[in-house]
């Protein structure tokens, strides 16, 4: 997660309020990562949380929802830390990265 993290150029200073859903079906991981400003002002708390309800999701059936809610979290967090100011271009697209 990490890795696809820093290839992405999300880990680096100038994109600090990012985040990614990483999911690894294979590996059977799920890991929340948030740029550096986003991480300090949410916490790792807040990233714990969405994997684990991508993970109850998955569990009880639902995948699509426990990915709902991880990226209804996520954006909750980047809302409250980071409000849009229309000023700040989308540096990544919003859509699912098949790897």
């Amino acid at each position: 997660a990490r890795q696809q993290f820093a290839a992405l150029g999300l880990a680096g200073g100038g994109v600090g309020h990012c985040a990614m859903i990483f999911i690894s079906r294979h590996d059977r991981v799920v890991q929340v990562l948030a740029g550096p400003d986003l991480h300090e002002k949410a916490g790792q708390a807040t990233w714990d949380q969405a994997a684990a309800e991508v993970l109850s999701g998955i569990r009880s059936g639902d995948p699509a929802g426990g990915i709902e809610a991880a990226v209804r979290r996520v954006g909750e967090a980047l809302a409250k830390h980071f409000p849009f100011s229309g000023e700040d271009p989308n540096r990544m697209g919003n859509h699912p990265v098949q790897l």
